[in-house]
């Protein structure tokens, strides 16, 4: 019943994911405080171990991700092979219709088959820009599913309901609640977290230190950076990569290549694993940054992040956020600050906890990182 009301038995086609393991993570906590309630109220706790109780959640829990895991990965095998397969249409602008394309190329283990008739599709990837059409085409293909693409100012507005005024349908937009308990936990946890990883580290620190200071003559990389409320700091990285000429740049609103020369071979290392970061821990524990936040980006770019880009800067820039997950450096502008602002607009533990979560794939994998 748990796992029907958080909807894990509805119909997906993508993979298992980190929605999908947090959501079943809550069912089986849920139950077991449940069932354990009332072994103590009918007096029945006393014939069972506590422990047993406990391995019982745990053993279920592992095997429900497990099976999920699985099943969701044979159905991929199978729709790589052309089998269980939908037929989608898009209808949006080049840029949003170019990225659907590269997502749905990207992952033929979703099954998907883009046409160019809506007559003939299953799904439609729909912009809301135009109001009229989008209505039209909804009242028009009853048996088609629509996912509506969120245009700028649905995408950065904060959490907000349905509700009426005088028989008149209205969206209200909450204000910010106050997130004092959430910000003085999350950095309890910040300096819990960075002193135990600088302490586990300290031997890679050492190792790292060593290398760099032997190819280098130096260990880090110091920088500086934009955080909360436009405050300036020093942002810390190992260093990677020694004087030469510049590349040109690949990414049109800050400095990326792929291939830069610059970059040692030890460096590019330190780069696909994520390790270059590691001194950033130093940062998080005097209180610059967080575990989770937005970027935090550099003062000529602060000319980038007028308007409504500019809530970004609301909260502790972070090691990881929506950003770094969600394709880095193959986002352009505005989707990346879109990201963080919904970020900022949304703190939650389980928004903090999701975004960890993704991050580890998204390290092993090296999802858009150059």
């Amino acid at each position: 019943m748990l796992l029907f009301s958080f909807n894990q038995y509805r119909y997906k086609r993508s993979l298992f994911d980190v929605d999908e393991f947090i959501a079943i993570g809550k069912s089986f906590v849920l139950a077991a405080l449940i069932v354990s309630f009332f072994m103590y109220l009918f007096k029945i706790s006393s014939q069972y171990s506590r422990l047993i109780v406990i391995l019982s959640f745990l053993i279920g829990f592992f095997f429900d991700v497990l099976s999920r895991y699985a099943l969701r990965g044979l159905l991929g095998i199978l729709r790589r092979k052309g089998y269980d397969a939908k037929k989608v249409c898009i209808i949006a602008d080049f840029g949003a219709r170019k990225l659907i394309s590269k997502k749905i190329e990207n992952s033929p283990e979703l099954g998907y088959k883009i046409i160019a008739d809506i007559n003939d599709a299953e799904i439609a990837f729909v912009s809301s820009g135009n109001k009229n059409k989008l209505l039209a085409m909804l009242a028009s293909y009853t048996r088609v599913e629509f996912k509506v693409i969120p245009d700028t100012i649905q995408a950065i507005l904060g959490p907000a309901k349905f509700d009426e005024f005088i028989d008149i349908p209205l969206i209200t937009v909450k204000k910010s609640l106050s997130n004092g308990a959430y910000s003085i936990m999350k950095r309890f946890f910040d300096i819990l977290f960075s002193l135990l990883f600088l302490v586990l580290a300290l031997p890679l620190f050492i190792t790292v230190g060593i290398i760099n200071f032997v190819t280098y003559g130096r260990i880090f990389f110091m920088q500086k950076r934009i955080g909360k409320g436009l405050k300036e700091f020093r942002m810390y990285k190992f260093r990677t990569m020694k004087h030469g000429k510049t590349p040109d740049n690949e990414v049109s609103y800050l400095f990326k290549a792929k291939k830069d020369p610059r970059v040692t071979g030890f460096g590019r290392i330190l780069r696909r694993t994520c390790l270059d970061e590691l001194p950033q821990l130093f940062n998080i524990l005097m209180g610059e940054m967080s575990f989770v936040g937005p970027r935090p980006c550099l003062k000529e770019e602060l000319r980038l992040f007028k308007g409504w880009k500019g809530k970004r800067f609301n909260t502790l820039p972070g090691l990881t956020g929506l950003w770094q997950v969600s394709g880095r450096h193959e986002l352009n502008l505005n989707k990346s600050a879109m990201l963080d602002v919904y970020y900022s607009n949304n703190i939650s533990w389980f928004l903090d906890l999701k975004i960890v979560l993704k991050t580890i794939p998204a390290i092993i994998f090296s999802k858009g990182r150059w």
